[in-house]
């Protein structure tokens, strides 16, 4: 809908759907830069996703209030979404378990996101961490609130109920898109184009290599009773690079969401939260036990899944809010935590380890 790009292409005499080829396309080049550039190459796009679309998202969002001026954001705010456009406590969708939802997923999810933690942890100090840490935090938080402007701009113009043909479940998702499309002007898109394309470059290797580095080296090389030579380390690396990214590329093209892209993940993150209590609670106290830290990483990861299931199993799937399955892995997980911590304790006192 961004592109403007048809529903099929015709690709050797064959008609085949667009989505899932440009899906092939872009996967297989993050995948070459992954395996031409590894981590170097991360950084290289990185740097410039950020630079361009930094500028890019400043420029749209000038285009935006531009055309529909702040008197008429303010309005559709009011119209559409009353007090709760402002005010999150009063807010249908949201509220305050929502709220405290993201304040813990942000402090737990923090040390439990690998690609974000390798990153920090190949800086030459710590204050160059907490500098990067600082200036990625206000510089992500100010693009939010610029891409909020975007979507009270398409409300603004295009409406809440469907029109041109799109259908009514999917006029929510795809209108922001439409928008951006017929906004931004030719001699600016390919700017923002070329942003996009290096932010997911960016974005894919970091995962590919992050999370093949963890599996290789803290859940193969722990089991295996040979250690693995250089050589043969690198190849296992780079066959779960490859066999993460056909992951991505089937997973992203069999499951359709039934939340919304915020809700899923967030909801997703917080499976991995089990890392970050017991992280936290590993280095503040002593009774911290291996039992402990399992049952938090396990009742993290399944009670995210449970809802995901009932939203698409269930009559009334939509009756189960992602905020308050969310905000029960992470109190559940840490109540098991200390609670087979206190039953369940190591054998070995921590000044023995």
């Amino acid at each position: 809908h961004f592109l403007n790009a048809p529903s099929h292409v015709d690709v050797l005499g064959l008609h085949l759907p667009f989505v899932p080829l440009l899906m092939a396309g872009l996967i297989g080049l993050a995948l070459l830069f992954a395996y031409a550039g590894g981590m170097v190459s991360v950084i290289l796009t990185d740097y410039i996703q950020s630079v361009i679309i930094a500028v890019a998202v400043f420029i749209i969002t000038w285009l935006a209030v531009k055309e529909v001026g702040f008197g008429t954001i303010h309005e559709t705010i009011n119209t559409n979404f009353g007090e709760g456009g402002y005010n999150p406590f009063v807010s249908k969708s949201f509220g305050p378990i929502f709220l405290i939802w993201i304040v813990l997923q942000q402090i737990l999810g923090f040390p439990s996101f690998a690609p974000q933690m390798q990153k920090l942890a190949a800086t030459d100090n710590a204050r160059t961490a907490r500098q990067m840490t600082i200036l990625q935090w206000l510089f992500a938080q100010g693009r939010g609130l610029m891409m909020l402007v975007w979507g009270v701009a398409a409300l603004a113009v295009f409406g809440s109920v469907a029109s041109g043909g799109i259908d009514a479940g999917l006029y929510p998702k795809v209108v922001g898109a439409i928008y951006l499309g017929q906004l931004i002007p030719p001699v600016i898109f390919g700017f923002v184009l070329a942003g996009m394309l290096a932010a997911f470059i960016s974005t894919v290797d970091s995962y590919l290599l992050t999370w093949s580095t963890v599996l290789v080296n803290d859940v193969i090389s722990p089991v295996i009773r040979k250690p693995l030579t250089p050589k043969g380390h690198l190849w296992l690396l780079r066959i779960f690079v490859a066999l993460i990214a056909i992951l991505i590329y089937l997973f992203g093209i069999v499951y359709q969401p039934t939340e919304s892209l915020l809700e899923f993940i967030i909801l997703t993150g917080t499976m991995m939260l089990g890392s970050g209590i017991i992280l936290i609670g590993g280095l503040y106290w002593q009774r911290a036990s291996k039992a402990g830290a399992y049952a938090a990483v396990i009742f993290c990861c399944v009670i995210p899944v449970v809802n995901l299931i009932l939203k698409r199993t269930a009559e009334n799937g939509e009756a189960f809010r992602a905020q308050d399955f969310g905000l029960g892995a992470i109190i559940i997980g840490i109540l098991v935590f200390v609670l087979f911590s206190v039953i369940i304790p190591d054998k070995k006192k921590r000044e023995e380890i």
